[in-house]
């Protein structure tokens, strides 16, 4: 396990400690939903439990997938598609979790918290495109470089 860690390029490091933190804080979430007070609260907020799945299948599932298709090489996962998929993962947590924590505690609900919910969750159709896009270009050009070579003859 050490040796595959080594060998993996920093950015595939990253991606495996931030799934792995994203991982850790699941399951302390999901022991907190075990005491009373946290369940009750979790019950009566929907946009706990949102936040909660949102955490583990945006942050957790679809990001070890992500980081797994760049590992086989499925895909071409730049250092820009990424951030914009954690800044916009970081983005929608904190603010589904702040509207749930202003309906559970009382905290003000700054004007126009959709509209920005919104915006940040653009941010993942835009690193999904851009995944899409610099893999479909990388394709295209290995295409067109095996083609020149499949008829020059000796």
């Amino acid at each position: 396990m050490e040796l595959f860690y080594r060998e993996l390029p920093p950015q595939s490091k990253f991606t495996l400690r931030f799934i792995g933190f994203v991982f850790i804080l699941k399951l302390i979430m999901q022991t907190l939903s075990g005491i009373p007070v946290f369940a009750e609260i979790a019950a009566a907020n929907l946009d706990v439990v949102i936040g909660y799945l949102h955490w583990f299948f945006l942050g957790f599932v679809s990001l070890f997938l992500v980081f797994l298709a760049s590992y086989l090489k499925w895909i071409k996962l730049s250092n820009l598609s990424l951030s914009l998929y954690l800044i916009a993962f970081l983005t929608t947590e904190f603010l589904i979790f702040y509207r749930a924590g202003s309906a559970a505690f009382g905290w003000q609900y700054f004007s126009h918290l959709n509209t920005y919910l919104a915006l940040a969750s653009f941010l993942f159709s835009t690193a999904l495109v851009i995944i899409l896009w610099q893999t479909l270009l990388i394709r295209k050009n290995k295409n067109q470089m095996n083609s020149k070579t499949d008829y020059i003859e000796f």
